[in-house]
């Protein structure tokens, strides 16, 4: 008995090794884990979808600004015009009347022409000179008139001026502010994959530890293993031999033991949106090489024969609106209560879209829980 004794206390030995390694690999890719990095990943990817949300916003204001800043600035091209022909038209009036007043003095009115010499502007002139009253009443009417109007357009041309600077210190102002937000969405981008980093790093430690536990939970069960096959060798022959001694040297015989898819203009806006995936974001972009999420969709529908607006708000009413459930393929489909996020419906729940600073146009879920309906353009 005392030959079977040692191979069964290395069984157990190893048996509680192998346990205990077990164990030991069983806990290690729970340090995978860290909290502390994990609460602070968690926290910076808040973070940075709440950034990515306010600078979709602040892109669209931007987008919105730049169109009123090019209506003010076509009102007061056009103010000048207008004040411009009132020039020429009174400047004409004026030589018609000149052209009288010559007249009259060659007809031997030179001593009433002279209250005009002495006269300090026109408008005296005609309260004192009671001949050319005469003379070019319907002139000096019209006369009148065009002063009015010149000096209403000049005035019209002056506002429109105003309302353009004012406009231009708008855009700059949320320029700027689309600006620093991008700069702290920059920031938050670098500081997340620090974090991601450190993570990393912390996994493959984690990795390298439990491969290494794993290689002396497998060594310490192959040398289980061997353990229990020389214990089985060694009660086998043990066991032959007693048969042998019974059976008068015989061996027991050999073998005894038992054996063991949209059509039309939508279409082919589905298909332009396609071909633009994987071009990246930026902002105020409209093609062909990068885009903003309205850029995107105005862009896309320009090959289904439809112009739309290139900000978010002007897009929501360019359409028929869509009851939920009966959303088809072309699409525009919105998001969040203030609209500053927009993507085009692709079928099956899915969309492509524009995201966000540092990402690129890719396909993704099109009702999210900030989904607010969908417009059909046509």
């Amino acid at each position: 008995m005392r030959v079977f004794r040692r191979p069964v206390t290395c069984i157990i030995a190893l048996a509680a090794a192998s346990t205990l390694l077990g164990g030991l690999v069983a806990t290690v890719p729970q340090a995978w884990a860290d909290p502390n990095l994990r609460d602070q990943i968690t926290a910076a990817e808040q973070q940075l979808d709440d950034l990515n949300q306010r600078v979709d916003v602040a892109v669209e204001r931007y987008d919105e600004a730049q169109a009123a800043t090019a209506a003010a600035e076509v009102e007061a091209a056009a103010a000048l015009t207008r004040a411009t022909a009132a020039e020429e038209q009174l400047a004409g009036v004026q030589h018609q009347l000149g052209v009288i007043m010559a007249t009259a003095y060659r007809n031997g009115g030179s001593g009433e022409i002279a209250p005009l010499m002495l006269a300090d502007n026109v408008t005296d002139y005609l309260a004192r000179a009671s001949y050319v009253d005469q003379l070019a009443r319907g002139r000096a009417e019209a006369l009148a008139a065009v002063t009015v109007a010149r000096h209403r357009l000049v005035d019209e041309r002056a506002a429109a001026d105003a309302a353009v600077n004012r406009q231009r210190t708008v855009t700059a102002d949320l320029a700027r502010a689309r600006d620093a937000i991008e700069a702290d969405l920059g920031r938050q981008h670098g500081m997340l994959a620090d974090l991601q980093t450190k993570q990393a790093e912390v996994e493959r430690v984690a990795l390298a530890r439990a491969a290494a536990a794993r290689r002396a939970a497998d060594d310490a069960a192959a040398a289980r293993a061997d353990a229990q096959a020389r214990v089985a060798a060694t009660s086998r022959q043990a066991t032959a031999d007693r048969a042998g001694r019974m059976t008068g040297g015989q061996q027991a015989p050999a073998g005894t033991a038992p054996a063991v898819g949209a059509s039309g203009g939508a279409g082919g806006a589905v298909a332009t949106a396609y071909a633009e995936l994987g071009k990246p974001y930026a902002y105020g972009a409209g093609g062909p090489g990068a885009f903003d999420c309205s850029g995107l969709t105005s862009f896309a529908w320009r090959a289904g024969g439809v112009g739309l607006s290139h900000f978010t708000g002007a897009q929501w009413g360019q359409g028929a609106h869509v009851a939920r459930g009966a959303e088809q393929p072309g699409d525009l489909v919105f998001f969040g209560r203030d609209l500053h996020h927009v993507g085009i419906y692709i079928g099956g729940g899915q969309m492509i879209h524009a995201p966000h600073s540092g990402d690129v146009v890719r396909i993704a879920p099109a009702f999210t829980g900030d989904y607010v309906g969908a417009v059909r353009p046509g």
